[in-house]
């Protein structure tokens, strides 16, 4: 059975656009995985999840907050992308701002964020947003992180050092949906930026423009690449499977189980993927697929995905266990 979302979606947030929304999946109707059965991560592996989550709260120790927090831990994720956190973090308070609220969330969480900060801000709810979640072990291999450079929210990136100058940058990107009235959806948003600074473009093909600079720049400087995507558009074929064809990426989920997968988007109801993780030729994965709708993060309208991967594939080495010391006996 499928939960029903809860709460009240805007006119003008991702629930209400609708260039991917047939009818919605109503409950009890087939829901199916993809891929693999998620199995126990073994001590090699390094699990990478992704979903667009339908927005952070907007304060602090939330059911929201518990969920994101849950779901992450129950399926043993090292690294975790998410998609339209959907917070204008310049106006939330200290203490609800996304670094404090986890901190004791897990031993050790690094975080690259990034929201649009290009006009000054009007209310918390910003729609669009990314995040990287580098958790324990993950965390202590970051070096470096950033943002796409136009500070619109686009994408975030993490970079991992590994053994011999091998480094791993993660990327998690949001690509607007096509406009659909109203003046806070994130392609209005992105439009507005345009405008001001005498840019013609369309805001969803600037966005591939822009990115594939970024990833071919990265590759550059000798980066192995994996990208968490919510494209809003098919994994599998148009313009943006052939733009990140072009950066010699490939959708490795549906390169392992082949294009017959399911939507990955509650209410489109064409098997549509419009979610994807995409890697360098170098990243061969060990396993991965689709979960169920509302598996990891109850009550959303995206499925997560996952892949495993090696340590030797992602930091060309095996990482050792973390030895924690026995706390010592004091004798007086």
């Amino acid at each position: 059975m499928i939960p029903k979302p809860m709460g009240d979606h805007p006119a003008g947030s991702r629930s209400h656009q609708g260039d991917f929304c047939g009818e919605y999946r109503h409950e009890g109707e087939l829901d199916e995985r993809f891929g693999h059965n998620i199995p126990k991560k073994s001590s090699n592996i390094l699990r990478i999840g992704f979903q667009n989550i339908g927005g952070f709260s907007t304060s602090s120790q939330t059911l929201k907050d518990d969920t994101i927090r849950g779901g992450i831990t129950t399926w043993e994720f090292d690294i975790m992308g998410l998609a339209e956190t959907n917070v204008d973090w310049r106006l939330v308070k200290e203490d609800d701002k996304l670094h404090y609220r986890t901190k004791e969330w897990w031993e050790a969480l690094h975080i690259s964020h990034s929201n649009n900060t290009t006009s000054p801000p009007i209310k918390t709810k910003q729609y669009g947003g990314v995040s990287i979640f580098s958790i324990n072990k993950a965390a202590h291999r970051v070096i470096s992180k950033g943002f796409d450079p136009s500070n619109l929210g686009r994408w975030t990136w993490t970079r991992y050092r590994g053994r011999n100058n091998h480094t791993l940058c993660i990327i998690c990107g949001y690509r607007p949906n096509p406009p659909s009235g109203g003046p806070f959806t994130v392609y209005a948003q992105h439009r507005q930026f345009f405008n001001t600074i005498n840019d013609v473009r369309c805001p969803r093909s600037a966005f591939l423009t822009d990115l594939c600079l970024e990833i071919n720049k990265f590759k550059g400087e000798g980066d192995h690449i994996i990208l968490l995507l919510d494209g809003n558009q098919d994994m599998r074929q148009g313009t943006l499977a052939s733009r990140l064809q072009d950066c010699d990426l490939r959708e490795v989920i549906l390169e392992k189980f082949g294009n017959n997968a399911p939507s990955t988007y509650r209410r489109n109801t064409s098997r549509t993927p419009i979610d994807g993780i995409w890697a360098s030729p170098s990243i061969n994965i060990e396993g991965g697929g689709y979960f169920l709708f509302d598996e990891v993060f109850p009550d959303t309208y995206h499925k997560c995905l996952w892949v495993d991967i090696t340590y030797i594939t992602a930091f060309g080495h095996n990482m050792p266990a973390i030895v924690r010391p026995s706390a010592r006996r004091l004798h007086c």
